[in-house]
């Protein structure tokens, strides 16, 4: 977006200025019309409620979701419930595993309890890739299996853990409503998938 705007030395000359755009999930976020999902967070949105479900800040985090023309369940789970010591890793080899069952387990409890809004879905995987490889792969195919688990075929989509976070939607997964009736659009890094 361009705009003119005063010159600071010469009041009667104007220069242009570029506003920086922000990202999708910051604009509907500062709108208040988006339910946002923490890092290991779960939630579901009604879109008659609000029109945007999102999160943020992925890093190298996989968002799994439900969507449908009525609402969406987002879960946005880390490789790990918690930065482990050494010591907890070792004890726990597969605690990035077994937080995603239990994750998955959340989101198909949802998903059960708000079937009214689900006649139809679609389910999406949105995982981090390092150089052309998935970074937690085991933990996508769980994820696979879960969905399936309650009759959906997930899509997986990627995002690269290594672009550059400066830029506006950078590391974010949003699903805006598109009105009654109407399928919602997924973007992720504000790009539609």
């Amino acid at each position: 977006l361009l705009r003119h705007r005063a010159h600071p030395q010469f009041p009667s000359r104007s220069v242009i200025m570029a506003d920086i755009a922000k990202g999708y999930l910051d604009t509907y976020r500062e709108e208040d019309r988006l339910l946002e999902v923490p890092m290991s967070g779960i939630s579901f949105v009604d879109f008659g409620e609000k029109e945007a479900i999102g999160t943020g800040g992925l890093g190298s985090c996989t968002v799994a979701m439900v969507v449908s023309v009525h609402g969406a369940i987002l879960a946005h789970i880390p490789p790990l419930p918690s930065m482990p010591t050494e010591a907890q890793m070792a004890a726990n080899p597969y605690a990035g595993e077994n937080n995603v069952h239990d994750m998955m387990t959340q989101v198909q409890n949802v998903y059960q309890f708000r079937q009214p809004w689900f006649p139809t879905a679609a389910a999406y995987i949105i995982c981090g890739t390092a150089q052309g490889q998935m970074v937690v792969p085991h933990q996508v195919a769980i994820m696979q299996g879960r969905f399936r688990e309650i009759g959906l075929e997930p899509a997986i989509h990627h995002y690269d853990i290594n672009a550059d976070r400066s830029r506006p939607g950078q590391g974010t997964v949003i699903v805006i409503s598109n009105g009654p009736g109407t399928v919602p659009s997924v973007y992720v890094e504000d790009i539609l998938i």
